[in-house]
C-alpha cells in the first residue's frame, strides 16, 4: 500500500469560534500524544479576521485542515473514523 492509499486512523474535529488561545493549548496537548495516527480538522464558526489569520498560521504549522463549522462539511473531510453524531458533545 502506498502513502496515497493510507487512511488516517482517527479524525479529531474541533469546533472553533475566536478561542485562539484555547486552540493553541489543544495543539500543544495533541503534540504530546504518543498515538500519532490522527488528523485535526478545525471547524470555524465565523471567527474575526485577525483570529482567522492566526488560525491559518496554526493550520500550516500543525498540518491541520480548516473549514466552516457545519458538520455536513467538516465530517466528510475526515478520512479517519468519526463517531456518530450522538457522541458529539
Amino acid at each position: 500500500m502506498d502513502a496515497m492509499d493510507a487512511k488516517t486512523a482517527v479524525s479529531i474535529i474541533i469546533p472553533f469560534y475566536n478561542g485562539i488561545d484555547w486552540l493553541e493549548m489543544i495543539f500543544v496537548a495533541l503534540g504530546k500524544q504518543t498515538f500519532k495516527d490522527f488528523e485535526v480538522i478545525v471547524a470555524d464558526d465565523g471567527s474575526r479576521e485577525d483570529v482567522v489569520a492566526r488560525l491559518e498560521e496554526l493550520m500550516a504549522v500543525h498540518r491541520a485542515i480548516y473549514g466552516p463549522a457545519r458538520t455536513d462539511v467538516a465530517v466528510p473531510l475526515a478520512p479517519g473514523e468519526v463517531p456518530p453524531p450522538s457522541l458529539f458533545l
